[in-house]
């Protein structure tokens, strides 16, 4: 989501103006460049049942990004990850598979980290014990926001003769709740709130946009 970049432009442009830069009519190389991201990530542990200590973990992420190099349009990307681990009766690490990919679907964080939906399926292959077969997870997970939004701001500024570079970073974190399946295998894992590992579940996003200028810091 680009909803941010108007305000960081205005950053700019009182920056510009108070710190003295050449103005656009200039010769001076300029390169102008915005980042969006924003993820989605959950653990959860799944008790197997027979005796205490054997469990199945599985981590899932999820992230779109867009980056664009004015006066270029937006390259945008997603990527999926899944990670699955299993633990025997005495706590053994017996198992992991796990996989990423571009899911083929859009992803979209609702508001200010209020909510996401994450429904992909993502191919994982066996690592342990030893490298294996892939099979598909079908992932259908709800994140809701809890909480306050944890925000922060980072502005840097570069201003010598021949180089000006301005960054304005912002990110947002939000813990949530989560439920839904994930299925993999013949496996149905329905998931909750509850099953989180101490990782647990949040929505985050970040904000970057860059101004350089001059001949100091940029080739032509």
């Amino acid at each position: 989501m680009l909803r941010r970049g108007r305000y960081g432009v205005v950053l700019l442009v009182m920056a510009v103006a108070v710190l003295g830069v050449a103005d656009p009519a200039s010769a001076q190389p300029e390169r102008h460049t915005l980042f969006d991201r924003e993820d989605a990530f959950a653990e959860f542990q799944v008790f197997d049942g027979g005796c205490p200590l054997a469990r199945t973990v599985v981590q899932v992420s999820i992230l779109h990004n867009s980056f664009r190099e004015l006066p270029d349009p937006p390259q945008l990307a997603e990527l999926a990850g899944v990670s699955i681990s299993q633990f025997d009766c005495g706590g053994q690490f017996i198992f992991s598979a796990e996989g990423g990919v571009d899911p083929g679907v859009g992803f979209d964080v609702v508001g200010a980290l209020r909510s996401a939906a994450v429904d992909v399926t993502v191919t994982v292959c066996q690592t342990v014990p030893e490298p294996g077969g892939c099979f598909p997870v079908v992932i259908d997970l709800d994140f809701t926001g809890v909480g306050p939004v944890t925000r922060n701001r980072q502005h840097d500024v570069v201003h010598e003769p021949d180089c000006f570079i301005n960054i304005t970073t912002m990110t947002a974190t939000r813990d949530t709740q989560v439920a839904g399946t994930i299925s993999f295998q013949g496996r149905t894992l329905t998931v909750s709130t509850a099953d989180l590992t101490a990782a647990g579940a949040f929505l985050s996003s970040e904000s970057n946009e860059t101004l350089v200028i001059g001949d100091g810091c940029i080739e032509r």
